[in-house]
C-alpha cells in the first residue's frame, strides 16, 4: 500500500528502535543542513515525490539533510529502480535524476537495473525496518529526532503546513 496525502505522527515507543536501524542501514544523503531526517521512499511513489518536492526548499537553504533510504515494492519496476539507484557508481545523482525526471504515470523515469543479490537483500531489509518499524508497509516515512532526543515518525505526505511544524521540532 502506497502512502497517501494523510500523515500519521508516531510516539517515541517504536521509532527509537526504527531510527537506530536506519543509522546503521545504507542511505543516500541530499543535502548539509544541521537538522537530518531519513526519508523511506519507493521510485514510484508519487507521495514519496510529492514528500522529497516539499523538503527541497529547507535542503536549498541549508537546514536540511535528506538521508534517503530506497524500498522497491510498490510497482512491477520499483524493485528494479530502486537498484538502479542502489548499484549506482553515483547513488545520489541517480536520485536526484529520477527526482528531476519523476512521471505521475511511471514514477522515476530513470534506467532500470537487474538487482545484483546484494542489492535485492537490502531492498528488502529496507522494507522489513519499515514494516516492523511503523507496523505497515507505507511509504513515505519520515524519521527524526526531536530538541530533546526523541525519535518520531510520519507516515505518509504531511503537506505544506505540517512540514513547517515538523520543520521546528526536528533537532540540529
Amino acid at each position: 500500500m502506497a502512502g497517501s496525502a494523510w500523515a500519521s505522527v508516531s510516539g517515541p515507543a517504536r521509532a527509537e528502535h526504527l531510527y537506530a536501524a536506519l543509522q546503521r542501514t545504507p542511505w543516500i544523503a541530499v543535502g548539509h543542513g544541521p537538522k537530518i531526517v531519513y526519508e523511506v521512499f519507493d521510485p514510484n511513489c508519487p507521495y514519496c515525490h510529492a514528500l522529497f518536492e516539499e523538503l527541497k526548499p529547507w535542503v536549498a537553504r541549508g537546514q536540511l539533510t535528506i538521508r534517503a533510504v530506497p524500498v522497491g515494492y510498490l510497482t512491477p519496476t520499483s524493485g528494479e529502480k530502486a537498484a538502479a539507484i542502489l548499484m549506482a557508481k553515483d547513488p545520489r545523482k541517480m536520485l536526484l535524476r529520477g527526482e528531476a525526471h519523476y512521471s505521475r504515470h511511471h514514477g522515476m523515469e530513470i534506467p532500470l537495473a537487474i538487482p545484483s543479490g546484494a542489492a535485492r537483500r537490502q531492498l528488502r531489509h529496507n522494507l522489513d525496518l519499515v514494516a516492523d518499524g511503523t507496523g505497515s508497509k507505507t511509504v513515505p516515512v519520515l524519521v527524526y529526532k526531536t530538541p530533546n532526543g526523541q525519535a518520531r515518525f510520519v507516515i505518509g505526505q504531511p503537506g505544506p503546513r505540517m512540514i513547517k511544524a515538523l520543520m521546528a521540532s526536528i533537532r540540529r
